[in-house]
């Protein structure tokens, strides 16, 4: 995000007066310091944003040690103040760019679910594409024509010269709302790209099932292939396709009421993740972890796997095992 967007992001979601310019940093006083400093204020600007014109800038304040994506922060002032910053998380979403004007602290604006969604794609889109039944990328991926079919996944074979793998998304009530397609190759950028508009901060990837299957639990991950590896291994996962959770995501996976495997990528991202399901639905669902598995290298260094699309199916059911399962 650049400069002036993030001056303009911290007077919205804040009352602070201060803000400093220190090269690749925005300073100001901790918006959160009322609620998470040890006197409730911060006289000395020591809460910053970090610069990023070309991607994702994440804040940082080294005195509370909140930090993470803004829109972790903009989620943090909505759970302290009560306030509805809806559209910010909206354009936060969008790449990270403010392509309408801010609503001010006075005047937040309050949206439904339902009106944020707009109306879903027409369904018979679905038929433009071929469905993606014995594509090599998705037998490298062990993924089944069986799973092709379940998913619906289908393919596109030119999106502006390269070659992807569409999943349909849809809302939690079964209707249609475009399609996120990932490269069939490792270094087309970007990898993944959302058609038709997809407002996929206000979905979450295969929550559509739910009501027609019998599963004890359900599997929070990531990505469009940990979703499909899952899946294969006869599962029942969700995508929230961000590394961290949208308040309209949290709010899905309240209203299925599961219990909540948390499978999110072997990092400090995913780690990042699983403690938001902690903390916005303990109190309603039980959360669990998992182990991932150790493998060794050519060099016979040992290493742990990063990604659950990368997982075999053995590894996942043995992770899945209810002994093995960390309860938080």
């Amino acid at each position: 995000m650049n400069r002036e967007s993030i001056i303009q992001l911290i007077q919205t979601i804040s009352n602070s007066s201060t803000i400093e310019d220190r090269g690749n940093w925005v300073m100001s006083n901790c918006p959160l310091s009322k609620w998470t400093h040890e006197n409730g204020t911060d006289s000395n600007p020591s809460f910053g944003i970090l610069v990023n014109d070309k991607g994702e800038s994440k804040f940082n304040c080294f005195s509370c040690h909140k930090r993470g994506p803004l829109l972790r922060l903009v989620e943090l002032i909505e759970k302290y103040t009560g306030d509805d910053f809806s559209d910010v998380k909206i354009q936060l979403g969008d790449d990270e760019l403010f392509l309408a004007p801010l609503p001010s602290w006075e005047n937040n604006v309050q949206l439904k679910d339902k009106e944020l969604l707009g109306e879903p794609v027409d369904s018979e889109i679905l038929d433009l594409y071929d469905m993606a039944y014995d594509h090599p990328y998705l037998k490298s991926r062990r993924i089944s024509n069986e799973i092709v079919e379940k998913i619906g996944l289908r393919i596109d074979p030119d999106n502006k010269g390269v070659e992807r793998i569409l999943f349909p998304i849809y809302s939690l009530e079964g209707e249609f709302y475009g399609f996120s397609g990932r490269a069939t190759n490792n270094y087309d950028v970007p990898r993944v790209r959302d058609y038709f508009g997809l407002p996929k901060q206000l979905l979450l990837l295969g929550s559509h099932y739910a009501g027609q299957r019998n599963d004890k639990f359900i599997i929070s991950v990531e990505g469009l292939f940990d979703y499909a590896t899952i899946l294969q291994c006869g599962y029942w996962a969700v995508a929230s396709l961000f590394s961290s959770h949208t308040p309209y995501q949290i709010r899905i996976l309240k209203n299925i009421g599961l219990p909540i495997v948390s499978m999110r990528d072997n990092d400090t991202a995913g780690r990042l993740g699983t403690n938001e399901l902690i903390e916005y639905l303990s109190n309603s669902v039980p959360i669990y972890g998992v182990t991932y598995p150790k493998r060794r290298n050519k060099q016979g260094k040992l290493y742990k796997v990063k990604d659950p699309g990368d997982l075999r199916p053995d590894e996942i059911h043995r992770m899945l095992n209810k002994e093995n399962l960390i309860i938080f």
